[in-house]
């Protein structure tokens, strides 16, 4: 592959990590309305008689459980998106070093703009956007070389370094 590809690599894989704060602060606010309406509907006492008719006690409880259930998935969606954030953190810090590191992660992690991202460092624009090309360059080398190739199932075994169980038999 070419640097440019493995650029390209890179950034369609890092494109996506970008949402992921912002999903996350979302669906943080989600909780924090499920939570309120869990908190409202479960204060209201019962335990005096009503004149009126409305809403019975059984009905509440299973709004509450309805909500309780929507907020445990979105509580486990969020751990699911920083486990995903997180992946690519370590695939960032284990590929960059110093201020390739430091731009990648504020962009890519952080969810932060390239020009906020060039705040942390003492770089002008253009010498930031070299770091940031060869920082993307060595992640999608990792993402090729080292990250995808671990996730393929046992069809595809590494050999060698670049050989699967298919083309070295292939070749006998």
């Amino acid at each position: 592959m070419t640097d440019k590809e493995y650029r390209e690599l890179a950034k369609e894989y890092l494109e996506p990590i970008k949402l992921i704060t912002m999903k996350i602060n979302s669906l943080k606010e989600d909780l924090k309305h499920l939570q309120s309406d869990i908190t409202t509907i479960g204060a209201v006492d019962y335990s005096k008689e009503r004149l009126t008719g409305g809403g019975t006690p059984g009905g509440l409880e299973q709004q509450i459980i309805r909500l309780e259930s929507k907020r445990d998935a979105v509580q486990k969606e969020i751990g699911v998106l920083i486990d995903e954030r997180e992946t690519a953190a370590d695939i960032i810090n284990t590929c960059t070093k110093g201020k390739e590191n430091i731009l990648l992660m504020r962009e890519y992690v952080d969810g932060k703009s390239a020009k906020h991202a060039r705040y942390f460092t003492d770089l002008e624009k253009s010498q930031a956007s070299e770091l940031k090309t060869a920082g993307l360059i060595k992640v999608g080398y990792y993402l090729h070389h080292t990250y995808y190739p671990s996730m393929h199932t046992a069809k595809t075994v590494k050999v060698g370094l670049h050989r699967t169980t298919s083309e070295t038999y292939g070749k006998a």
